[in-house]
């Protein structure tokens, strides 16, 4: 059974709407618009206790898909993000389509069965070229045939989020905390100056590569206030060690409006940004 299920009281017809779909070791969710007034039609989260493998989660979502009638649908717009380590950003004055493999391969290790995808980030030039299970992106192919399907990666939705976040501070600091591991991006007088991931078992873990990124970029983390977002961002054990040393940890408003879909709140959209950066 979904934890979060908001079904809009004027859903009738969601054939040729559209999906935005997030899948993580931590969960599922999605979310349908109205294609035309944007309006949120359904949005139903699955959070999943210990998935620890793969193969564990692609179990999972089969079952979801296979139960979930909302899902079994002919949309014109199908979106699906895939929270994960493995991705490395590209300038565009060097990016080539035909070489995605070797992209990401000189800092990724790409497994049998994964798909490289990429996104464009056109509003500072980069790509962002990315891999998923292809036994995760079949489940997709099969529910959605003959569609064409837009895969995308969670870093790609922060770092423009953090353009905007950016606007109103010299230096940003974002993170996502997901389950097993956290995204940091950091912005410093409108350039990128970090986009990672890092994988924690701890709090302890978690503080450390923290505090190691700041220093290697000569940030003094006591005087910066930082963004926290994601699944696990009401982990009140992580944010307890991260206020010791920062300034202040703030959760950003998500500001894209949703018209009559009150029942999503604020926190929600910013727990599950991938549906509404």
């Amino acid at each position: 059974m979904p934890d979060i299920n908001f079904v809009n009281p004027q859903i009738n017809n969601i054939k040729n709407q559209e999906i935005s779909i997030q899948a993580s070791l931590g969960g599922f969710s999605f979310c349908i618009n109205n294609s035309e007034s944007g309006e949120c039609l359904a949005f139903r989260n699955y959070k999943f206790e210990n998935t620890l493998l793969e193969d564990e989660l692609i179990r999972k979502i089969n079952k979801i898909t296979d139960s979930e009638n909302f899902l079994a649908n002919d949309f014109n717009k199908i979106r699906i993000t895939y929270f994960n380590q493995s991705s490395t950003l590209i300038p565009e004055e060097f990016f080539d389509v035909n070489n995605l493999r070797k992209y990401f391969e000189f800092s990724q290790s790409l497994e049998d069965l994964d798909e490289i995808h990429y996104n464009k980030i056109s509003e500072i030039t980069l790509y962002n070229v990315f891999s998923i299970p292809n036994y995760l992106t079949e489940i997709f192919y099969t529910l959605y045939p003959n569609k064409n399907i837009e895969f995308t990666h969670q870093a790609s939705k922060l770092i423009r989020l953090g353009l905007s976040l950016h606007a109103k501070n010299n230096t940003c600091i974002i993170i996502s905390l997901n389950s097993h591991f956290f995204d940091l991006v950091v912005f410093e007088d409108g350039e990128l100056a970090l986009s990672n991931s890092y994988q924690y078992a701890n709090d302890s873990d978690f503080v450390y590569f923290f505090l190691y990124a700041m220093k290697q970029l000569k940030i003094n983390n006591e005087e910066q206030e930082v963004y926290v977002l994601g699944e696990m961002m009401n982990d009140k054990n992580i944010t307890k060690e991260l206020s010791k040393y920062t300034k202040k940890i703030i959760h950003p408003e998500i500001h894209r409006e949703i018209s009559n879909s009150l029942s999503i709140n604020s926190q929600q959209k910013t727990l599950y940004y991938s549906h509404f950066v």
